[in-house]
């Protein structure tokens, strides 16, 4: 994962590999990535909603 950043002449992609290691995470811990994403989506829509 790590040894293409250590290539020379390759360019960093920190947003594809974030996106890449939430895949492996969600996949490995489907449980805890579920509950992230209730959480996350909990606290943005009682933060948005409309008064």
């Amino acid at each position: 994962m790590f040894s293409r950043a250590l290539q020379p002449g390759c360019e960093l992609q920190p947003f594809h590999d974030l996106g890449e290691y939430l895949k492996v995470y969600a996949r490995e811990k489907p449980g805890t990535a579920a509950l992230v994403c209730l959480g996350v989506g909990f606290v943005l829509g009682w933060r948005l909603r409309h008064w």
